[in-house]
């Protein structure tokens, strides 16, 4: 991870993406960068009344976008030292001028209010624009949800395994951060097929539902690379039913983390992905979504 980037504007959501970018900056020794988009105006209005579109040589920052980065700044300052932290503005639209800042090797953090849960599926939006465009992996964290009643996997990394080519990124990035935090990590195959959830911990070999079913064979042969190379991560292996985007949802309630995974489209092509697109709305944790060329 070579820097943390989030995006802030001023509102709950955004102090939100912060300090859990603050949070990721700090365990993983990364540099936080904090940005706040601004846009210049772009048109003014003509004596008769009609809209001229002019361009604005020499636009400033208002004062307002100036103190949300000031603000941000002492925020993350809570957490990190001096030297890991950076705060600038960035002019431009929120989505597009974000997911133009990161590399591969970045993180961007951006955060959804209870009502752009809805609109997170346009797109245009600033979460939709940089999950279809960012090169980096996004984390999207959600607003509070109630506490569920008996979630499955409470405190731990979720990772969304499917027989994809996104898989191992997958799995990657839902081992470097249950090895870097501390945290345990949970596996979870859907399965229209299944007949109920089930898991197997398999530290302690507790099962819930037998006999097993087949997938459980597709998820020791997916995990055993990354349970040997970190033998210090605890691991459940489970298989949701249902369809992915509602086992995941359930599966997510309460976790740390929900790790999915998605190939890079090309241009014509782009459009949130539907299984990305209900998890952002719908999971009960922040919802990390990496990216393969």
């Amino acid at each position: 991870m070579n820097r943390v980037v989030v995006g802030v504007d001023g509102r709950s959501s955004g102090w939100r993406a912060l300090a859990f970018a603050a949070e990721q900056a700090r365990v993983h020794g990364a540099v936080l960068d904090i940005r706040h988009c601004w846009q210049s105006p772009r048109e003014a209005t003509a004596p008769t009344g009609s809209v001229t579109p002019i361009v604005s040589l020499g636009a400033r920052p208002t004062v307002a976008a100036e103190r949300v980065v000031a603000d941000a700044w002492e925020r993350a300052a809570a957490t990190l030292p001096a030297h890991q932290l950076r705060a600038e503005l960035l002019e431009g639209p929120a989505g597009a001028a974000l997911a133009e800042l990161v590399s591969p090797g970045d993180v961007l953090v951006v955060g959804v209010g209870e009502t752009d849960r809805l609109i997170a599926r346009w797109l245009g939006s600033t979460t939709s624009r940089v999950l279809n465009q960012a090169d980096s992996t996004v984390i999207v964290v959600p607003p509070p949800a109630p506490e569920p009643v008996d979630p499955p996997f409470p405190g731990h990394v979720v990772l969304g395994v499917t027989p994809s080519p996104a898989t191992a990124a997958v799995l990657r990035l839902g081992f470097a951060e249950a090895r870097e935090h501390d945290w345990p990590l949970a596996a979870v195959h859907a399965a229209t097929t299944a007949d109920a959830d089930s898991y197997i911990d398999d530290r302690t070999q507790e099962v819930r539902l037998t006999p097993l079913p087949p997938e459980y064979g597709y998820l020791q042969r997916v995990l055993e690379h990354w349970q040997h190379a970190n033998p210090g991560v605890p691991v459940r292996r489970a298989v949701f039913h249902g369809p992915a985007g509602k086992a995941l949802a359930r599966a997510s309630g309460a976790a740390r983390l929900l790790v999915l995974g998605r190939i890079r489209r090309r241009a014509a092509r782009r459009g949130v992905q539907p299984l990305v697109e209900r998890l952002v709305g719908a999971a009960g944790c922040p919802v990390a979504v990496t990216r393969i060329t």
